[in-house]
């Protein structure tokens, strides 16, 4: 039996989790709370990189597969399957966070807002 190339396997993640990351984008330049800056994201695994959710106003965010130069509003690390299932509705970000598996540098309350607005948390801690 052939053996499947991990290359072929991390595209489709790589994918997936791009595909996840627009959509945050797209939702993201409707919310209030979004400010502009940087969310600098270091994911690992398959799918894995780092990305740069960037907000330059209301209705202006991207995202970028390179960190921004300078400092970020938010660094968030985490395997990029949490993340992924995250943004899809499968896990629980709120649990994510205080177990450890995402780890959150920067402006905390800034993290709070925007994932409270955009639906990943139920009521702000």
């Amino acid at each position: 039996m052939a053996k499947k190339s991990s290359r072929a396997s991390s595209g489709k993640s790589d994918r997936g989790i791009a595909r996840q990351l627009a959509t945050f984008a797209r939702r993201m330049a409707d919310c209030g709370a979004a400010r502009p800056g940087s969310i600098v994201l270091r994911l690992r695994g398959a799918g894995g990189g780092t990305y740069s959710i960037e907000c330059a106003g209301p209705g202006a965010v991207r995202v970028a597969t390179k960190a921004t130069r300078g400092e970020s509003l938010l660094e968030v690390e985490a395997e990029a399957g949490r993340i992924q299932a995250i943004l899809e509705g499968k896990r629980n970000a709120r649990h994510e966070f205080f177990s450890g598996s995402i780890l959150v540098r920067g402006n905390i309350q800034y993290a709070i807002d925007l994932a409270y607005e955009l639906g990943f948390i139920r009521e702000r801690f």
